[in-house]
């Protein structure tokens, strides 16, 4: 199935959580769809207005190499998920020679290592449901207003999902 169309299932399910959500993607927000748009239409003119970082591979790496475009930004990466701090889950529609259209990555300000998390959307939260159903999550009080409750992977050890799959053996 497309990625879109995988994108299109989930969003009937469901549009989003809200701000003050639990982060339903292991921390990361669901993002409702006008805020999808929002943040899409934001990195497209960041592009637009510095193609320089938007192509420049320096500071950039795909792991593994080639599955992911080694850049800061591409219009391909469609986030559906976010941290707050502009960083987020993604699916990748413009994958690098050696990817796949639909698979699931890191993107964002603080991501210079794009890593290839699932093969696809539906792998992904497969491989999230195999997460819970094992016990590898932990769901705690944070004491903050504005994000009561915290949901995170027990192993690796994380403060942040996109830290954890730096660390992970991934089944992509």
């Amino acid at each position: 199935m497309a990625a879109s169309e995988q994108l299109k299932q989930l969003y009937a399910l469901a549009n989003g959580e809200s701000r003050k959500g639990i982060g339903f993607f292991f921390g990361l927000r669901f993002m409702p769809i006008d805020e999808l748009a929002r943040i899409a239409q934001m990195w497209r003119d960041i592009a637009n207005a510095d193609l320089e970082s938007a192509e420049d591979g320096e500071f950039h790496s795909s792991d593994p190499e080639g599955a992911i475009a080694a850049k800061y930004i591409n219009p391909g990466w469609i986030a559906f998920a976010d941290d707050f701090g502009g960083n987020h889950l993604s699916v990748d529609t413009a994958p690098g020679p050696a990817g796949t259209a639909g698979q699931v990555i890191n993107s964002g300000r603080d991501e210079e290592r794009k890593r290839l998390i699932a093969g696809s959307l539906a792998s992904f939260l497969g491989w999230m449901a195999d997460a819970l159903e094992q016990g590898n999550c932990s769901i705690n009080a944070t004491g903050k207003a504005d994000l009561p409750y915290e949901f995170l992977l027990a192993e690796p050890p994380n403060n942040h999902f996109l830290d954890a799959v730096q660390k992970m053996n991934l089944p992509v």
